[in-house]
């Protein structure tokens, strides 16, 4: 505990010396949060959506032994496609409204996190 202390005092000292507020440090800190955040959560529904699917499958392949009559087997590969395209559309769903959230972001806070020799070449 006492080591992050000095290394936040630390940080907050060079924000001084280089001239940036203690506001803006403020900021740019939660900003970094708020995005780590969105990250691990995109993580966690993706891995969550892939473990249900896997159960899924596995559960689906163990039904599909079970039937000898093709016509059922047929409407059990139908069920399954559609199940199998539902998660998809899950996934895609996730990661768009990920993408959304960060073209949301405002131009101001982009600028702010990006490194300064990708802000110095443009």
């Amino acid at each position: 505990m006492t080591v992050r202390i000095f290394f936040l005092c630390a940080f907050s000292a060079i924000l001084l010396l280089a001239g940036a507020s203690p506001a803006l440090a403020q900021t740019q800190g939660v900003e970094r949060a708020r995005q780590q955040s969105q990250v691990n959560h995109l993580r966690d529904t993706v891995r969550g959506n892939a473990l249900r699917e896997q159960q899924r499958q596995q559960t689906s392949a163990t039904t599909a032994k079970a039937f000898q009559n093709p016509r059922a087997k047929s409407q059990l590969q139908s069920a399954d496609q559609a199940r199998y395209d539902r998660y998809r559309a899950r996934q895609r769903t996730a990661i768009d409204d990920f993408a959304s959230k960060q073209a949301a972001q405002p131009a101001d806070d982009k600028r702010r996190t990006e490194p300064a020799h990708a802000a110095s070449s443009h």
